[in-house]
């Protein structure tokens, strides 16, 4: 039987398709549209195969659905910060070489709060347990220091461009 799922799918393959040959009938000089249109019907056909294939993902076994049915992972912000990194790498390429560091700095940093968060989470299903004793004793004597190193750099950067656009006339 087809899932709602499947039928999604196949829905957006289906009208890609007509969508692709009444683009390409009407409007003659470009191909790119048609092109892409086609390409949709192509990807749409591929997660349509999948999904028929698996079954939406319906469990088969009770030891499959009793895995299924653990708790979701808490909600996180880690992914806003690498949101946040991306836009300052991008604006970093636009403008000053620093924002661009800057955005890779933060990048990083919420890659591996957000990796580190989400493997603690998995450790057991007591989620006090898991941040408590995993994260804090794992990931706690790595974090300060480093965040210390940060806020140092900082400083020091932030002091050197002070320095660097005071005159030398002034007193």
């Amino acid at each position: 039987m087809f899932s709602s799922g499947s039928k999604y799918l196949l829905g957006i393959t289906g009208l890609s398709l007509v969508a692709a040959v009444i683009y390409a009938f009407t409007v003659n000089p470009s191909d790119i549209g048609a092109i892409a249109l086609l390409g949709l019907m192509v990807a749409g056909g591929f997660l349509a195969g999948i999904n028929l294939h698996n079954g939406s993902g319906d469990a088969a076994t009770a030891e499959e659905a009793v895995a299924a049915a653990s708790p979701a992972p808490r909600d996180s912000a880690w992914p806003a910060v690498l949101a946040l990194g991306t836009a300052l790498v991008l604006v970093g390429l636009a403008t000053v070489p620093v924002v661009f560091i800057l955005g890779l700095a933060v990048m990083t940093g919420g890659a591996v709060e957000w990796l580190t968060l989400n493997w603690a989470d998995r450790a057991s299903n007591d989620r006090r347990y898991n941040n408590d004793m995993v994260r804090t004793r794992s990931v706690g004597p790595l974090e300060y220091p480093a965040a210390s190193a940060v806020a140092l750099g900082a400083v020091a950067y932030l002091f050197s461009r002070v320095m660097l656009n005071v005159s030398k006339s002034a007193g």
